[in-house]
């Protein structure tokens, strides 16, 4: 019989974002928002610790420009280091906010987080007492334009108990997005994964569930028109 997984999927933690569209003239207010996104991520951080996760995967756009600040670095390295000392792995896609062409300050983040690479569709097998009990597929963008089908690139391989692909995509072409990285739920299909862990739509969202293909939606609402409840799947 197959082992359990228990996983958290984030995505669009955008770190650092301005919240628009709210004339904070009030300094607590202003405070409290421009804090909302270091907020969520210790919210995220919390609950996959009290949810006793295996790993956390976030697909796209942990920082929400490819110019990091400092500050939003330091947090996410902070954020990791406690997931580590959980015993918690993180493995990154990057987004068009984050891509790999950024400019960074070279942080360097702990050993338990891994970055999907941006040239090529990633395998990583995740072992418990030296057997693997699944496998995580992932891509990053190369640059913040991203329109190549990253999806195409994405294919199961034989023996993996539980396949689980990250990535960063506008699926369907909707229109109310950038059209990065397009992809149908036909290419997704085709992979064979059994979970589709997507980020890039800020709202969570069940696309199908034979295979399950979701977006977790962001972890923060960046404006007044994305209301409702933010945060994580588990």
């Amino acid at each position: 019989m197959e082992e359990p997984v228990r996983f958290v999927h984030a995505a669009d933690l955008h770190l650092d974002a301005p919240f628009k569209g709210v004339d904070a003239t009030d300094a607590r207010v202003g405070d409290a928002l421009i804090a909302s996104t270091y907020d969520a991520l210790d919210s995220l951080v919390a609950a996959c610790i009290g949810h006793d996760a295996d790993f956390l995967v976030i697909a796209g756009d942990v920082y929400n420009a490819s110019e990091k600040s400092l500050r939003a670095e330091f947090a996410f390295r902070d954020a990791c280091a406690r997931l580590a000392e959980a015993g918690i792995g993180v493995f990154v896609a990057r987004g068009n906010h984050d891509p790999a062409s950024g400019r960074s300050a070279g942080i360097t983040l702990p050993e338990n987080v891994h970055v999907f690479s941006e040239h090529e569709v990633e395998r990583i097998p995740i072992e418990r007492d030296g057997r693997v009990v699944c496998a995580l597929y992932g891509r990053s963008f190369r640059t913040a334009a991203e329109k190549s089908n990253l999806a195409a690139g994405f294919s199961r391989q034989a023996g993996d108990p539980l396949a689980i692909g990250v990535l960063h995509a506008n699926v369907g072409g909707r229109t109310d997005h950038e059209p990065y990285a397009p992809c149908s739920l036909e290419d997704l299909r085709a992979a064979r994964m059994d979970y589709w862990a997507l980020g890039h739509i800020h709202k969570p969202e069940v696309l199908a569930e034979h295979p399950a293909v979701a977006y977790s939606g962001c972890t923060q609402g960046l404006s007044p028109n994305e209301s409702g409840l933010r945060g994580c799947s588990v």
